[in-house]
């Protein structure tokens, strides 16, 4: 069977387009059929039979809740692009029956409407059911985005979860209706944040306690933080702040609390000047 696609297949790409983004659809064929029927008398040519058949099909939905990050890492950085390697794995359920051969494609990533970076998946097929796919391509948010990039970064560390969008740009294909459908893809997926992750140990090198009757104790001293990355980029830190609660026996008893101040780093470890831990619970309460 032959499939004809007029002008250039423009409405070919509006349909196609529907059929990625809709839950469902509907789709008519009429025209005219010529059917040869093998009959006890012989065989009969039936010529110029009406079709109208319509039916409902299931669509891709934009892949809504279908598709899952697997975990990604971050291995080096690209100083030419000025940005981070991100190599990134999916799971993409094509709940439709229709299978599309969408070739290397590209897609910019965002985080609360802001971009992040862009990824590109090479020779992407989109077989009906499950997909694996892989994605590489660089977290570089533009100056104005840092600030939203840090704050998906801290939900990341911090176990939470996050909502990403990622939108349609190009595909390497000689077909322009594929092209432009590609364009109105849009993705949202969950980033999974990383559940049960130590990103710093505090090491004290000094501790210095001073007593009062006029206020609590005062502590303050010397210390020594290792930050802990599950990616190999290179990276360095210049300020640091912190607030913590020290645990003795398993319940708060001091306050850490440290505006931003400057640090030195080496070799994944910060070091920093520390004063002021306050106790919990004031005296005499």
């Amino acid at each position: 069977m032959d499939l004809f696609l007029p002008n250039s297949g423009i409405p070919f790409s509006g349909f196609l387009s529907d059929f990625l983004n809709s839950k469902t659809m509907d789709l008519a064929l009429e025209g005219k059929i010529d059917v040869n029927v093998v009959a006890a008398v012989g065989k009969l040519s039936l010529s110029g039979l009406l079709l109208n058949a319509a039916q409902e099909l299931e669509g891709m939905n934009g892949f809504s809740n279908n598709v899952t990050v697997l975990g990604f890492t971050l291995p080096r950085n690209d100083p030419v692009h000025l940005g981070i390697v991100i190599e990134l794995a999916t799971k993409f359920v094509n709940p439709s029956l229709a299978a599309m051969k969408v070739g290397t494609t590209t897609l910019d990533v965002f985080y609360e409407g802001e971009k992040m970076g862009q990824i590109t998946a090479k020779d992407m097929d989109l077989l009906s059911g499950v997909n694996f796919v892989n994605f590489t391509g660089l977290v570089s948010p533009p100056p104005s985005s840092l600030k939203t990039a840090g704050f998906l970064f801290t939900r990341y560390f911090s176990g939470q979860d996050s909502v990403i969008e990622a939108r349609g740009v190009s595909t390497e294909s000689n077909i322009g209706w594929l092209r432009e459908t590609v364009k109105d893809l849009r993705i949202e997926t969950v980033l999974p944040g990383l559940k049960n992750y130590t990103f710093a140990r505090l090491r004290p090198q000094t501790l210095n306690i001073s007593f009062s009757e006029e206020h609590d104790p005062w502590i303050d001293g010397f210390f020594a933080v290792d930050i802990i990355l599950p990616f190999t980029f290179e990276y360095s830190v210049k300020e640091v702040s912190m607030v913590a609660e020290v645990y003795y026996l398993g319940a708060p008893f001091a306050l850490l609390s440290m505006d931003t101040v400057p640090c030195t780093f080496s070799n994944g470890t910060i070091h920093f000047n520390f004063t002021s831990m306050e106790r919990r619970t004031k005296r005499g309460n």
